[in-house]
C-alpha cells in the first residue's frame, strides 16, 4: 500500500499507472483462474462431486470471471500513455500481439481435438460472440478481445465517470434490443461488459473507498437475490446474472486492492493464467484418454493430482516462451533499424 494510501485509509485512490506492482492483483487474478480451471472445468470430466454446479459455485464462478474482466479493464484503463489517434495503431497492435496468437493456436488445438464446438473460421475472426455460437471455453478470450477492441472509445470518455456509465447503459440497452429482435447475441457479452467498464472507471477516479464498498455490497446482495431467477442449467450463462457479476467484482477488487502480501509463486501464477486457460482442456482430455481411466474418482484424481499441476507448469512455461520469442523478435527488429545520422 502506497504511502497516500496509508495517510487516507477511507479513500482508496484509484488513479492511473502507479509504477510499484500491486500484489493483490496478482492474487485476484490467480485465485480466479485456478478456481475456473481446476474445479468448475475440471470437474467437466468427472461426476465424482455432482454438486459442484450448484447455485453458490455457479455464482462464485460468474465472480471470478467478472473480476478476471474487471481487472482486464482496470489495467487497460491505467496504462499509462493516453489512447489518441496517433497511439491507437500502437495500442491495438501490444495488445492483439500478445493475445492473437495463443488464442489462435489453442483454437486450432480444440479444433483438432473436437472441443470447440464451433467453426473455426468465424472463431478465428472473432464474430462468435455477436453471431453465435462461441467456441467452448475459448469464447471468454474471444470477448476480452472485444472488450479490448472497444477500450480506446471507453477511455476516451471516461474522465466524465457519469458519461462512460451512461455511454455503458445505452451500448448495454442496444446490444440487448439486438439481441432479442435481430441478432442472437452471446448472453455473457452483456453480463460482462458492465464489469470491463467499471475497471475502467476505476482506473481513472478517486472514489470513497468505503462508499465503494457499501453500495458494491448492496448491489451483490440485491444481484444474488436476482440470479436465483437463472435457469437451472447453465446459470452461470443467464443474464440473471449481469447486476451480481459487476457488484460482486468491484466489491472484491476494492476491498482487496493494496492489501495482500507479495508472492513470488502467486505472481507466476498469475503470469502463467493466461495460457493455462487456453490449454488445460486439452490437456485433461489427452490424460484421460491415455490413462484409460473410467471411475468418477480415478478421473477425478487423475485430473486433481496430475492434469491440473501439468496444466499449471505449461502454462507458466508457455507464457514464459511466448514473452521470451515477443522479446527476442521485438529486439531483432530494433536492430534492423538504420542508426541515426551522426
Amino acid at each position: 500500500m502506497t504511502a497516500e494510501e496509508h495517510g487516507n485509509a477511507a479513500t482508496l485512490r484509484l488513479i492511473p499507472a502507479p509504477k510499484s506492482r500491486d500484489a493483490a492483483i496478482d492474487w485476484m487474478r490467480a485465485l480466479s483462474i485456478l478456481y475456473i480451471v481446476g474445479f468448475w472445468h475440471l470437474n467437466n470430466y468427472t461426476t465424482a462431486l455432482p454438486w459442484y454446479r450448484d447455485t453458490p459455485f455457479a455464482r462464485v464462478t460468474v465472480l471470478a470471471l467478472a473480476l478476471f474482466v474487471l481487472i482486464s479493464g482496470f489495467l487497460a484503463g491505467r496504462a499509462g500513455t493516453p489512447v489518441t489517434r496517433q497511439t491507437l495503431a500502437s495500442y491495438y497492435r501490444r495488445r492483439l500481439i500478445r493475445i492473437y496468437p495463443p488464442y489462435l493456436l489453442a483454437l486450432g488445438v480444440f479444433t483438432a481435438l473436437g472441443l470447440s464446438g464451433a467453426p473455426f473460421l468465424p472463431s478465428a475472426l472473432m464474430l462468435n460472440m455477436i453471431v453465435p455460437p462461441p467456441p467452448f471455453t475459448l469464447w471468454f478470450m474471444t470477448m476480452i478481445v472485444l472488450f479490448y477492441l472497444a477500450a480506446p472509445f471507453l477511455l476516451a470518455i471516461a474522465i466524465r465517470p457519469a458519461r462512460l456509465t451512461g455511454a455503458i447503459i445505452a451500448i448495454w440497452m442496444i446490444l440487448f434490443t439486438l439481441d432479442r429482435l435481430v441478432l442472437d447475441i452471446e448472453d455473457r457479452l452483456l453480463i460482462y461488459l458492465p464489469a470491463f467498464a467499471a475497471g475502467i472507471l476505476i482506473a481513472n477516479h478517486v472514489v470513497p473507498r468505503r462508499l465503494v464498498l457499501a453500495a458494491s455490497a448492496l448491489l451483490a446482495v440485491i444481484g444474488y437475490g436476482i440470479s436465483l431467477n437463472a435457469p437451472i442449467l447453465d446459470p452461470d450463462q443467464s443474464l440473471w446474472m449481469a447486476l451480481w457479476a459487476t457488484a460482486s467484482a468491484m466489491f472484491t477488487f476494492v476491498a482487496l486492492r493494496g492489501r495482500m502480501p507479495r508472492s513470488r509463486i502467486v505472481e507466476e501464477l498469475s503470469l502463467g493464467g493466461f495460457f493455462l486457460y487456453l490449454f488445460h482442456r486439452p490437456i485433461y482430455v489427452v490424460l484421460l484418454k491415455v490413462s484409460g481411466a473410467q471411475t468418477p474418482w480415478t478421473r477425478e484424481l487423475l485430473l486433481v493430482f496430475i492434469g491440473f499441476p501439468a496444466a499449471i507448469v505449461f502454462g507458466i512455461t508457455a507464457q514464459r516462451a511466448y514473452d521470451a520469442a515477443i522479446k527476442s523478435l521485438v529486439d531483432r527488429r530494433k536492430g534492423q533499424l538504420p542508426l541515426p545520422a551522426s
